[in-house]
């Protein structure tokens, strides 16, 4: 919905340089649709960007929306049954020499004591070498 309406009209639907302000024009649906767009472009993009969930509109209710079905042609995808992978098989088939193989290392085992004394941020010392007194 966000999308749809940024390529229509050309900025966000919500817009604010306080945060907590954006968030609640966000939650109220507080927006503004632009008096260019058709009337079928601004009830769908309402119902998009409806904030309930429960009355949102579904992906299916898009798909059968008017305004979103004016002039779509869903695509066609032809089958390419005569595919043959002999082909693809001898391009790859001498390749091995340059097969990169994936080596996975254990980690170094450290116990906190190790991890923290090797970190430049902590230093240990001054628990270490202190004068009873």
């Amino acid at each position: 919905g966000i999308i749809l309406f940024v390529l229509m009209a050309g900025y966000l639907p919500f817009d604010d340089p306080n945060l907590m302000n954006l968030y609640k024009k966000i939650q109220r649906a507080n927006f503004l649709v632009p008096s260019w767009f058709s009337s079928g472009a601004k009830n769908l993009i309402k119902r998009i960007l409806d904030p309930n969930p429960l009355t949102r509109i579904t992906i299916s209710e898009i798909l059968q929306d008017e305004w979103f079905k004016k002039d779509y042609h869903p695509p066609s995808f032809a089958d390419e049954a005569d595919v043959n992978l002999d082909d693809v098989d001898a391009a790859f088939s001498d390749s091995g020499e340059h097969l990169v193989t994936e080596r996975r290392e254990r980690p170094a085992s450290m116990n906190a004591f190790e991890l923290i004394s090797g970190s430049q941020g902590f230093s240990l010392e001054s628990l270490f070498n202190k004068e009873p007194g």
